[in-house]
């Protein structure tokens, strides 16, 4: 009597009206999240680390811009940038293209 019991209770309740589970609207196509990670180490030559503006390794930056127009990821995340406040969020990507969120390190660390 118990397993018709609970087969009497899921069928008059129905389990997908109390958790339909997430809505799908058929218009709007979904796709996975693409993050792109990358743990740079210097977009800074080593011997301009001790420079107040130092000059930007062009061609690391090169390769990185270049990797990130042609995949398009929702979310870039670098680390060991090895970047100074001198040098502007623009320089890195260009305006627009990313919101950038930076935390440089400071001389005493």
């Amino acid at each position: 009597w118990f397993f018709t019991l609970n087969f009497i209770l899921i069928t008059i309740i129905n389990p997908n009206l109390l958790n339909p589970g997430p809505r799908s609207n058929q218009n709007v196509q979904t796709r996975p999240l693409k993050i792109f990670y990358n743990n740079v180490q210097g977009l800074i030559i080593p011997r301009d680390l001790k420079s107040e503006s130092p000059p930007l390794n062009t061609k690391k930056l090169y390769e990185l811009q270049s990797f990130i127009f042609e995949h398009k990821p929702d979310i870039v995340i670098l680390n060991e940038t090895w970047t100074k406040p001198s040098i502007l969020d623009s320089e890195i990507l260009p305006e627009n293209s990313y919101k950038i969120l930076r935390c440089d390190r400071s001389g005493k660390t």
